[in-house]
């Protein structure tokens, strides 16, 4: 069930998703001292194998190290295979996936994962492995793709062929708390929930037969099925661009044999190819969003559908100190 009655009021103001000013205050006091997913184990395979990333605008250098990773900042191009003389950052793993907080001090990884921090770490390792990862850039505010994530009124317009109409509100369950949300139904096509039990049925694991979206703050989104997990963070670029990673990880085993291979392997490409398209189906919306809000005078209301944007909005208004006054008092 939903948890407000009612439409609630957008805590931002159309400006908070263009200004320069505010884009400055949410890298600073919203972004940096967090903990951002920026690549995983599978990506550092060997002893001394590295990857280059860029975050909020820092070039890194990450190197396998034993059972972790080593991060640096990137500052110099001819040290890149010995990062003895560039400076640490801060790194942890939650399961395979590979962490990075620019900030020197502050909570840990554990910290701000909260209580999710151990179902995570269990549902990006063995028996998950990475089928899938995709990165791509977005011309449109950071919170659009996100909050786009965080309602369900644009499955039917967008979703159709995928996942079909949104699921009736006794099947829905909202979380709402002061550094998270999360979005839980049971409500999926027959053929879906048959596919997903007999494929948990031949692997040898558990089946739920839910769907999950969590949103950690402020810019983590983890998606879970019986079948699947999903892990998508998104950055800002500037103020009006941002950029995205996705890792897709999928169940082997414990099962062994002919059938749970195929069905692992038939199930890994499934997920691979339904994240793909979903994910193909919200980007063209992005740019237009953008430009509604760079021309609006108004900042308009969530439906019931929508409150998670509420608590969203609300941690980065008070976290940047933003005046959500309207501009006419």
């Amino acid at each position: 069930m939903f948890v407000h009655e009612s439409q609630l009021r957008h805590v931002l103001r159309p400006e908070h998703y263009y200004s320069e000013e505010h884009y400055r205050r949410e890298l600073e006091s919203v972004l940096l001292p967090g903990w951002h997913p920026v690549a995983t184990m599978a990506e550092l395979p060997r002893e001394g194998g590295f990857v280059a990333r860029t975050l909020l605008g820092r070039p890194l250098l990450l190197r396998r190290a034993g059972d972790g990773v080593h991060a640096c900042l990137n500052a110099c191009a001819h040290r890149r295979r010995d990062d003895d003389h560039l400076a640490r950052v801060r790194s942890a793993l939650c399961g395979e996936l590979v962490f990075v907080c620019l900030a020197e001090e502050g909570p840990s990884l554990e910290e701000q994962l909260g209580p999710h921090f151990a179902y995570l770490a269990e549902s990006f390792a063995p028996p998950w492995r990475q089928v899938w990862a995709w990165r791509a850039d977005y011309q449109a505010n950071w919170k659009v793709p996100l909050e786009n994530g965080l309602e369900s009124y644009h499955i039917p317009c967008l979703h159709a062929r995928t996942f079909g109409d949104y699921p009736q509100e006794r099947n829905v369950e909202h979380e709402l708390h002061e550094t998270w949300t999360s979005y839980t139904t049971t409500e999926m096509d027959r053929w879906v929930k048959n596919a997903v039990r007999r494929a948990t049925r031949w692997l040898g694991l558990p089946s739920t037969g839910t769907y999950t979206h969590l949103h950690v703050f402020p810019n983590l989104t983890f998606v879970s099925m019986d079948t699947f997990r999903m892990a998508q963070p998104v950055w800002p670029t500037s103020a009006t661009t941002s950029s995205t990673r996705v890792w897709v990880f999928a169940p082997f085993g414990p099962r062994r044999g002919v059938i749970p291979w195929l069905f692992a392997h038939g199930n890994a490409l499934a997920v691979a190819g339904v994240a793909r398209r979903v994910l193909h189906e919200d980007a063209p919306i992005f740019p237009d969003a953008q430009r509604g809000l760079e021309a609006s005078v108004c900042r308009g209301v969530i439906g019931r559908r929508e409150e998670r944007l509420h608590v969203f909005q609300d941690y980065i208004a008070r976290r940047c100190g933003a005046d959500t006054a309207d501009p006419a008092g």
